[in-house]
């Protein structure tokens, strides 16, 4: 029940629905927001999420095997990494150099706070594990008096007295108490739980015919992502064999577009499109199943649309209905089509 713009077709949301959530999921790069953003969220009212002070919870949180300085941790649970230049493949290499060539610097560290221009993305995936939350928070707490998991388990809902957090229902209607609440079920679930137990618009509430408990504007609204294109080539020769390892997204260039007030709303992104098991497999493929492609990924971190999430039913088991609106605001589209020609002017 996802669509990404009206005049596009619906589109598929992965979603984190095991323990360490999102992170067990995703593409494992590990970049932080720049200082701009914090500030941003700062004067917006929240108080503690200056950049100074995230940095010290960043800090906190990695063990960043490539540097020491006062932008890394070293003693986190979240190992954090990144490719040497001699482990780039050819293609990789190759954009690198190109892009150095039409005037971008380059970059150890994309996480260093004044850091732009092209490098080595930080991967949380060092000795080929993916270190999610799962695994570096939840699983070494899994013996603690005061922890427990409910495995296959969906929250029904929120239970609120008097404005008063009590307790979280669950699907079959056992109710744990608690005298506080935390809701971390990410972009999406957080606020369908929110729809589901009262908590929003009024009017809104009401016209799911659900109980209105407590007054909150805003849930579900304001939904934002990073729309991204991607172009693909298909090499006229064979660079790799179908065991080599690609890794994952090894190098990126991180840049700001012409005529932004935002730094660094831009990134593109080399990567190796392995092309799987060889064409003289028995099973029937597409003719170019075999081959080799290439592909560049534009995307566009700081997009100005904004789309919103609703609810169909009262069951918990039912997805809400997200629409992205992708490339609803101008700004948006315009700075897709000059990263696209960007990435075109790269190849």
């Amino acid at each position: 029940n996802a669509i990404s713009n009206p005049e596009f077709k619906n589109m598929a949301v992965p979603r984190g629905k095991l323990i360490g959530g999102t992170s067990s999921i995703n593409g494992q790069v590990f970049i932080r927001a720049i200082p701009e953003d914090f500030e941003n969220w700062k004067n917006r009212g929240l108080d503690n999420w200056s950049f100074e002070d995230c940095l010290k919870h960043f800090i906190k949180l990695e063990n960043d095997l490539d540097f020491k300085n006062e932008f890394h941790g070293n003693d986190g649970p979240i190992p954090i990494k990144r490719h040497k230049l001699d482990t780039l493949l050819r293609d990789q290499m190759t954009f690198y150099e190109t892009v150095q060539e039409m005037g971008f610097p380059t970059t150890e560290d994309h996480n260093n706070p004044f850091s732009e221009g092209v490098g080595p993305l930080p991967l949380n995936n060092s000795n080929g594990i993916r270190w999610s939350t799962g695994i570096c928070y939840v699983l070494p707490a899994l013996d603690r008096d005061n922890f427990t998991v409910l495995s296959n388990s969906i929250c029904k809902k929120i239970i609120i007295d008097k404005d008063i957090q009590i307790g979280a229902m669950l699907e079959n209607d056992e109710i744990y108490e608690a005298g506080e609440i935390i809701i971390s079920a990410g972009a999406v679930e957080s606020p369908k739980l929110l729809l589901n137990s009262g908590i929003g618009d009024k009017e809104e509430i009401e016209n799911y015919n659900f109980e209105h408990v407590h007054q909150l504007k805003g849930v579900g609204k304001n939904l934002r992502d990073h729309p991204a294109v991607e172009l693909v080539w298909k090499s006229s020769e064979k660079l790799l064999d179908e065991l080599t390892d690609v890794g994952a997204q090894k190098v990126a260039l991180r840049y700001t577009s012409n005529n932004s007030k935002d730094r660094l709303d831009m990134i593109s992104v080399m990567r190796f499109q392995p092309g799987g098991i060889s064409k003289d497999d028995l099973h029937f493929r597409s003719s170019d199943f075999g081959e080799s492609r290439i592909a560049i990924t534009t995307g566009l971190f700081l997009a100005k649309s904004v789309g919103e999430l609703t609810l169909n039913t009262k069951d918990p088991h039912s997805h809400p209905v997200i629409n992205y609106n992708y490339l609803s605001n101008n700004y948006d589209l315009q700075r897709l089509i000059e990263g696209v020609k960007f990435n075109f002017e790269i190849a």
